[in-house]
């Protein structure tokens, strides 16, 4: 395990270059802002950059690296934002020749939010944090909860990662108006979308509020935009450690993230706390690779670099991050999701040895803190293709979401303790109806009835469509039917 002391040790002097930083009369890279044009609308940073300041204890080396970076992201402020404009004019194109449901009243959507939300569910908040051992009030279905609890139930609980997204026409419709993080930041909207597979398929058990595991990065000073043909851009990346200085290492999480719980609290009242609504942020090093990198990556190399020389500096970044998903998953619990899951889909990407020496600690960190602060919360964790999975029986948390590269029988051995969900290949879903029957029904067996969930290995695809999401929820329905009575 790491030494604690270096990595605070580490901590502290980043910190100390990052606060002069900030207080040197510039504004910093913070928050993302909205810019709305006629011809294109593009999700832009917005600020001033940061230049040097002075304040004991500080280096000058330091400080003329931080002064070097302001200036050359000053320069290409202009030429980025014409590149973000062009891109996002490409992207409204490939939104507009989406196939939508012309029934979606944007209007009636945007009216449904109260003009006091904030107001509302700060409230609201502030009364369970301050019972942190009183649970949440349980939602009419409560299935999944129980599962989780052990306690009985008469069915198996199902719903699907990624299950607000564009294989629905109805979410089509709201993307054709919005762009992507303009969605996650309207509460509104967040909403909408995260109710319409509740709304589609009764039979559920669960919603996951509509966001993005980025918006953690975006919170810490980065730019994030969604380019077509390549996903998520975040910049500009972290690329050496020098650059840790322009982030904002200290958590601030209501300043930076809270549209996230206002819609989270938006979405039980209009959901009349029919089903749980989850909560979510993605993990340390999934997300310090994103960051690294500066997107996606098939080899994640960049990332992979840093853990082998600059480990200590990797092991600051990512402790950093976990406070930050500490905080961001209270946040989300007091807004009323009583469960909460962790995604590391990046898991499975640098070898096992790797990952239990330098991101486990931080993935077992953020259990911990979040129980200790919220012991009623329940929390998941998805270690995608993680092959070792046995650190996480003895967790505190709940239970584990597995790969559809995992088999039921192994991650059973490993995870003896814990509430299984997964794991059905989302590929599986391009099958026809009896197909995608029959392989359900084939994983329920193999997982068993009892401390399951039914859900999807990965995320749902953009190019399925709702009558492929219909076919996995009957075939658990009629799986679960039949293996349980």
């Amino acid at each position: 395990m790491k030494d604690r002391r270096v990595r605070s040790a580490g901590l502290a002097a980043i910190l100390a270059v990052a606060s002069i930083w900030t207080l040197s009369g510039f504004a910093s890279f913070s928050e993302v802002a909205m810019v709305d044009t006629a011809e294109a609308a593009v999700n832009v940073q917005t600020g001033f950059l940061q230049g040097p300041g002075t304040g004991a204890g500080v280096g000058l080396g330091a400080l003329a690296l931080a002064a070097g970076a302001a200036a050359g992201a000053l320069a290409a402020l202009g030429s980025r934002r014409t590149k973000v404009q062009a891109r996002a004019a490409a992207a409204d194109a490939q939104v507009s020749a989406w196939p939508v449901d012309p029934s979606i009243d944007m209007a009636a959507i945007f009216a449904s939010e109260p003009k006091d939300l904030r107001a509302q569910r700060l409230a609201f908040s502030r009364e369970v944090a301050a019972n942190p051992h009183k649970e949440l009030p349980r939602p009419k279905n409560d299935t999944l909860l129980k599962v989780i609890k052990g306690e009985p139930v008469d069915h198996v609980p199902k719903w699907m990662m990624r299950q607000a997204g564009r294989y629905l026409p109805e979410f089509r419709a709201i993307r054709a108006e919005n762009h992507f993080f303009q969605v996650c930041r309207t509460p509104a909207l967040a909403a909408e979308v995260t109710l319409q597979p509740l709304r589609r398929y009764p039979s559920l058990d669960a919603g996951i509020i509509f966001s993005d595991i980025l918006v953690i990065p975006e919170a810490m000073g980065m730019e994030c935009e969604m380019v077509p043909g390549q996903g998520p851009q975040l910049h500009p990346r972290i690329a050496s450690p020098a650059d840790m200085a322009r982030l904002r290492l200290v958590p601030a999480v209501e300043e930076t993230l809270g549209y996230v719980m206002d819609a989270i609290f938006l979405t039980n009242k209009l959901n009349n706390h029919s089903v749980p609504i989850l909560g979510f942020c993605g993990a340390p090093w999934t997300l310090f690779g994103y960051m690294v990198e500066g997107g996606g990556s098939k080899t994640w190399e960049n990332a992979k670099l840093w853990m082998y020389d600059y480990p200590q500096e990797a092991s600051i970044l990512m402790r950093s991050i976990a406070n930050w998903c500490v905080d961001y998953l209270v946040a989300q619990y007091d807004a009323g999701a009583p469960v909460l899951q962790v995604f590391d889909t990046n898991a499975g990407m640098i070898s096992p040895e790797l990952y239990h020496h330098m991101c486990m600690e931080d993935l077992l960190f953020i259990a911990d803190e979040v129980k200790k602060r919220r012991p009623k919360a329940i929390l998941m964790v998805f270690t995608r293709d993680l092959q070792n999975m046995s650190a996480l029986n003895s967790s505190a948390y709940d239970g584990v979401s597995i790969s559809w590269t995992t088999d039921p029988a192994d991650a059973r051995k490993q995870l003896p303790d814990k509430v299984l969900q997964g794991n059905l290949d989302p590929s599986a879903l391009f099958a026809s109806p009896g197909a995608v029957g029959e392989q359900v029904h084939k994983m329920i067996s193999a997982f068993g009835t009892k401390k399951y969930i039914a859900n999807l290995g990965h995320g749902m695809m953009p190019n399925h469509n709702a009558e492929q999401a219909g076919a996995f929820i009957d075939g658990v329905d009629r799986a679960s039917k039949e293996l349980m009575h």
